[in-house]
């Protein structure tokens, strides 16, 4: 759920960037960050970004990546807590495919315990790795994850390939949401 920040005129949402272990979560925030964040400016812990404005307030989107195993359940349950959009980044190999599964899972039951449904909220799949050899097709990977044929991306998070992408579209959904009556 969207806050009045403590920054002047500023309005934050809250994305966080949830799939298995290693598949590629932070390496998205880390190349957000080098294209979208000037040289020299502090972003503490967390990645927040301007996205717009509504009512005469700055809109930002704060960034975080959720845990790749399960090792703190009450963690993993606080950092979903008044979400604002959700970004499944999903391991595009063929081996990984359960691994996927159980995340989106966890996902769904966690979102639920804070009154959310996974088919209500602003969320864009991303399939990643999509450079290593044995991936699953896309359409594939699309039957299995994603009933709610919400938006996918393609990308390849250690180059950058689809991850800008990715992130205009759910700013784009977190900003529509936010501009709902």
């Amino acid at each position: 759920m969207a806050f009045i920040n403590g920054r002047p005129n500023s309005l934050e949402c809250r994305v966080v960037y949830w799939g298995p272990g290693l598949s590629g979560r932070s390496s998205n925030l880390d190349h957000i960050r080098r294209a979208l964040v000037p040289a020299g400016q502090s972003q503490g812990p967390g990645l927040s970004l301007e996205i717009g404005e509504h009512r005469g307030l700055k809109v930002r989107v704060r960034l975080s990546t959720g845990p790749g195993a399960v090792v703190d359940e009450a963690a993993s349950r606080l950092l979903l807590k008044g979400v604002d959009g959700v970004v499944f980044v999903a391991d595009s190999q063929e081996e990984r495919v359960e691994a996927n599964m159980v995340a989106l899972e966890r996902l769904e039951a966690l979102l639920a315990d804070h009154g959310l449904a996974i088919d209500r909220i602003p969320l864009v799949f991303q399939y990643n790795k999509r450079d290593l050899p044995g991936v699953v097709a896309v359409a594939d990977l699309e039957v299995v994850l994603n009933p709610w044929q919400r938006l996918g991306y393609e990308a390849v998070a250690t180059t950058g390939d689809g991850v800008l992408e990715t992130f205009r579209e759910i700013a784009r959904q977190v900003f529509r949401e936010l501009r709902r009556p």
